[in-house]
């Protein structure tokens, strides 16, 4: 909630100073009367911060209809959670490096553009989930099908176009557009997949001039990022097999330095 409101103030930020752009501008004949220094090709690199969910549900994929199939799961709507919980939902956090490309149409004080980014990730998170636990009357718990372990962002790829408002010497803009995420999970006892995701990204920056060619920017996007089934098999008692639905979403915050190519 608190990252789709920020987004919206942004974004109202950044229509409000466009519409207003015409009355922030400089007269035609001084220096610096428009803001088509940001204008152009740019490259640069970057780092920051994210911090992701994982949702979804798992289930037995066993052929013996009708208790069990190796039909995909389609839905974990009425997924049970007693006496076995079927279900799953944990967090990951972790730094991001990585590098982008675009270009920046400037008219007067509105700013237009289009960026690919490419990033590599290492947001990752823990759960911990066994089927079955027993106490052995000695203080010490076993578990037996531990489907739990560590699922990993490893990279982040972004294809995003924007509208702002631009200044000679700052921006600020609203952006929008696909995503691919590459996911992975280690599990504990031998439940490993790996996947990539796709959906929706929108966020919001705001940049400032270093100089002629190089800027400094700083924006923060949400990735919406739909659901795909996985398989793994646990190592216990030969090998269960099990199916797995899962969906996820990831936060970034980063801090980008651009180069200008040409003007």
């Amino acid at each position: 909630m608190k990252k789709t409101l920020f987004i919206a103030a942004v974004a109202v930020l950044v229509s409000v100073g466009a519409a207003s752009a015409r009355d922030l501008a400089p007269a035609s004949g001084s220096p610096g009367a428009t803001a088509d220094s940001w204008s152009g090709f740019y490259a640069g690199v970057n780092g920051g911060y994210g911090w992701g969910n994982r949702t979804g549900c798992w289930d037995f994929a066993f052929n013996l209809p009708p208790y069990f199939t190796t039909d995909p799961i389609t839905s974990c709507n009425g997924a049970p959670t007693s006496p076995v919980n079927y279900t799953f939902n944990y967090n990951q956090r972790g730094g991001l490096a990585g590098g982008q490309a675009g270009y920046n149409w400037t008219k007067d004080m509105l700013l237009f553009g289009i960026e690919a980014s490419a990033d590599w990730a290492n947001v990752s998170g823990r759960f911990d989930q066994s089927l079955i636990n027993f106490d052995d009357g000695h203080g010490h718990t076993y578990s037996l099908l531990n489907i739990g372990g560590v699922g990993t962002w490893n990279s982040i790829v972004d294809l995003t176009a924007k509208v702002g408002v631009a200044h000679p010497k700052w921006m600020a803009f609203a952006e929008g557009g696909w995503a691919l995420a590459n996911f992975s999970f280690k599990g504990d006892s031998g439940c490993d997949f790996n996947m990539t995701n796709s959906g929706l990204v929108a966020g919001a920056g705001i940049g400032v001039k270093l100089g002629k060619h190089w800027s400094v920017e700083v924006k923060y996007d949400h990735a919406w990022l739909a659901a795909q089934n996985a398989s793994c098999t646990v190592d216990a008692f030969g090998g269960v097999p099990l199916k797995i639905l899962t969906q996820g979403g990831i936060d970034t915050v980063k801090v980008a330095l651009n180069y200008r190519f040409g003007g």
